[in-house]
Formats: structure tokens, sequence, C-alpha cells
């Protein structure tokens, strides 16, 4: 390309994935709600954690919520002090923007039974629906987070694959990750392993309160572990690093990846990273006078001139 997008260019359209990905994923929802057998003519299937758990508390999936904000506010605090924030919430974006796209053919392709006795869903129209109202329902969900405590996330049919494990797992790796400079090890390896424990607390909220089967808490697990190792491994490894900085070496899918990924594939050393301080402060400054005063502005630790 002629033209090299900015730092800031490059996270707001990996920002637009993210934000794509859920718009499918709520939309694949609302699809799946009017597909979903009624829970009279089809009862829960047989999960061997509803068998030896048989007792639904409800109230659990709001506890899973309530951590899933923590993790979320831990994440953006990091962001917020990180200085490399740009890398991290582009490969945040890219990771969380994929995962969901996954999820809503998932969801659509399979109509699972409702796993909780106590579940009510969300009204069905039966093909009549205008589509004011579709785009209504939509933007509910996608303002209120597809939370229960919000009231955006009555719709069913969203099963095999759990979006709030994927939330959970998302922000605890992310922020476990990308943290490890902020504290000593000893007490780094205390926090480490409370985040964890929130997590797992939070997963088993979503099996204990029958909001989900545990093979949706599997599926999820897995692809989301896989997926943000395998493109962590790529994008930190430097002999990948060299393949892709080679232009002789690039078929399409380099180039495409590359475009998305130039100004930022070089190694996140936890051992020196540095959070939030006078030097970082007075980048963020200096980058929002030169918005307005119309010049660009360049990262010093992330000058690619790569001219595809």
């Amino acid at each position: 390309m002629a033209k090299i997008f900015t730092e800031f260019q490059r996270t707001a359209f990996l920002f637009g994935y993210l934000l794509f990905g859920f718009l499918v994923a709520i939309i694949s929802v609302q699809i799946t709600n009017e597909r979903v057998p009624p829970k009279d003519e089809a009862p829960p299937l047989p999960d061997i954690s509803f068998d030896y758990l048989k007792f639904e508390v409800p109230t659990l999936f709001q506890l899973t919520e309530y951590l899933g904000l923590l993790q979320v506010s831990q994440l953006v605090l990091l962001l917020f002090l990180h200085r490399s924030k740009f890398i991290i919430l582009r490969r945040l974006c890219f990771v969380t923007g994929t995962l969901y796209l996954y999820r809503s053919v998932t969801t659509l392709v399979t109509s699972l039974p409702i796993p909780g006795h106590y579940i009510t869903c969300k009204h069905k129209y039966d093909g009549n629906i205008s589509i004011a109202t579709f785009v209504y329902n939509i933007f509910k969900v996608l303002l209120g987070g597809g939370t229960h405590i919000s009231g955006s996330g009555t719709a069913c049919g969203d099963y095999l694959f759990s979006g709030h494990t994927v939330i959970l797992l998302v922000c605890t790796i992310f922020t476990v990750h990308y943290s490890k400079s902020l504290w000593n090890y000893r007490f780094y390896k205390t926090w480490k392993y409370l985040n964890i424990m929130i997590t797992v607390v939070g997963v088993f909220g979503v099996i204990l309160s029958h909001e989900h089967y545990t093979i949706d808490v599997i599926c999820a697990y897995y692809v989301t572990t896989t997926l943000i190792w395998t493109y962590h491994g790529i994008v930190d490894n430097t002999r990948w690093r060299d393949i892709l900085a080679d232009k002789q070496n690039r078929s399409l899918g380099f180039k495409k990846f590359w475009w998305v990924q130039t100004g930022f594939i070089h190694l996140i050393e936890s051992e020196t990273t540095e959070f939030v301080d006078e030097v970082s402060l007075s980048k963020t400054i200096h980058f929002l006078k030169s918005k307005f005063n119309g010049r660009e502005y360049e990262y010093e630790e992330l000058k690619f001139n790569d001219n595809l």
C-alpha cells in the first residue's frame, strides 16, 4: 500500500473488527432464539455435571457476570497504564473479534435444547418482526453487553460455545501475560493465581447455574486458549517476524496479516515492560496535540517503514 496506516488508524481498524464480531454474534443469537425448541418439547440434554449437581443456582450466573466485569475492569486499567497500550489493544481486538465470529457460526449451525429449567427465553416473533424492532434488539444487546444483569441477555440458543467463558479467559490471560513487571515475583504469583481462581469460580458459576452445558465451557476453553497462544506464538516469534519482514517471502495472506500488524510485530518483553510514567503520559498528550494540529504522531519504539 502507498499509504502506511498510523498507529491510531490501525487500532481503530481492529476495533471495528471487534465490533463487527460482536454484531455478527448478536445477530446469530437473535436468529437462533427463533429456532430453539421449547422446554416442554425438548428437555435438557444429558450432562454429567447436571447429573451430579442436580440443583440449579441462578444467582451464580449473576456472580459470574460480576466477576467478568471485574476482570474486564482490570484489563481496561492495564491498557490505560501500559506504555504499549495500542499494541495490546490491537491484539485483544483481533483475538476477541475472531472468537466471537467463530461463536456466531456454532450458534447458528446447531440449536441445542435449553439447559436450565428456570430459564425464560425472549419472546419469539415467528417471522412477524419489523426491521426497526430487529435493529433495536441488536443495539440493546450490544449496549448491555449481552449480560443478564443488564437485562439484555434474554435470548436463548447461544450454546455449544460459552461467551461468558470466553470473556473471563481472554481478560485473565491478557491481564496476567502483560503485567508481569507490575509486581515483584512473589506478589505477582499470588495475584496471578488469584485471577485464575476468579476465572475458575466464574466458569463453575456458568455450569452450576445451568446456563450452559459442560461441553460449552470445554469448547470455549480449548478454542480461546489455542487461538491466544497460537497468535502470540506467531507475532512474538523472531523467526516469524523475519519471514513477515521479508517482502519476497510474503504470500497474499502474509501481506494482509502484515498490513494490519505493521508497526507492532516485535517482542514485548515482560521483564522490561514499563507502565505509565512521565514519558508515557507525555506521549499521550503529544499524540492528542498532534492530532489537533494536523501532524502525524510517531511512536519512537514503533517505527516501521514498509511500502507494500
